[in-house]
């Protein structure tokens, strides 16, 4: 399924991203506060092998948190989650806290990404080799694709004080930039930008509590899989493999300012 398939909804109906888009009003007051989520996107990137990206890490965090059959449906991709408290355990601390800068081994970059409440935005995952394939997911073929990115369209909304739901829905962007015809909540827009293939079988959320974190990464025996593209660029001789996680941060508001100045 593509984001370009008919209808005038950027996602599917039932959708967890497109729930919480749907929510914003089409005309908010002028003069209405406006909730900021502030998510913290860490980049994680270690040697294929490395103990700290592996079973201690995941025996770490818990892998528990949301539906079962929402990770089984994830597992049977190659892609595996957890979420870990405020508190993060020591694998989890050491991990980030350690990698900071680059070396031969190790490298992790965190970016900050700030949502308006109830918007979404697109996470850069990685970049795809110039040419490189998608494997078959369920009743998807197999394609190849050029200048291919992979994404998360990460969407948030505000549930009440300190409590926030994430929803997260993998992407793959490629083919040349270029005016393309997008749907947003309300009528189709040209936009420029490249061709997106949603995977909304493998779409999921979770309630966050500030400053927990969503641990992100790959299922190691899933190797011809959504999750190996995802997270070491879908190359078996790739020397690196990525863990991506998400923290919330925080919620902040921001009052629109009234110029009352006229223009002549």
């Amino acid at each position: 399924m593509s984001a370009l398939g008919s209808g005038c909804a950027l996602f599917n109906p039932g959708s967890a991203v497109e729930r919480i888009t749907a929510e914003r009003p089409f005309l908010p007051p002028l003069q209405s506060e406006r909730n900021v989520i502030d998510l913290e996107v860490y980049y994680v990137d270690r040697v294929v092998g490395d103990p700290t990206i592996g079973d201690g890490l995941w025996g770490a965090v818990n892998q528990a948190a949301g539906p079962l059959s929402t990770h089984a449906k994830l597992r049977s991709e190659g892609i595996q989650y957890g979420v870990a408290p405020s508190s993060a355990p020591p694998a989890l601390q050491s991990l980030i806290s350690r990698g900071f800068g680059a070396s031969s081994t190790r490298v992790t970059e965190m970016r900050p990404v700030p949502l308006i409440n109830g918007s979404s935005a697109p996470v850069l995952v990685g970049a795809l080799p110039p040419t490189c394939t998608i494997p078959s997911s369920g009743k998807r073929n197999a394609m190849t694709v050029q200048q291919g990115q992979c994404m998360f369209q990460v969407a948030a909304e505000r549930l009440q004080e300190g409590w926030v739901r994430v929803a997260f829905l993998p992407q793959v962007h490629h083919g040349s930039q270029r005016v393309r015809p997008v749907a947003t909540d309300q009528k189709w827009e040209n936009q420029n930008g490249q061709q997106v293939e949603s995977f909304y079988e493998q779409e999921f959320s979770l309630d966050l509590n500030t400053g927990e974190y969503v641990v992100i990464g790959m299922v190691d025996e899933r190797p011809a899989s959504l999750g190996h593209l995802f997270f070491r660029r879908g190359d078996a001789e790739s020397r690196f493999q990525r863990v991506m996680i998400v923290r919330l941060a925080g919620m902040q508001s921001m009052r629109p300012q009234r110029n009352d100045r006229g223009t002549f």
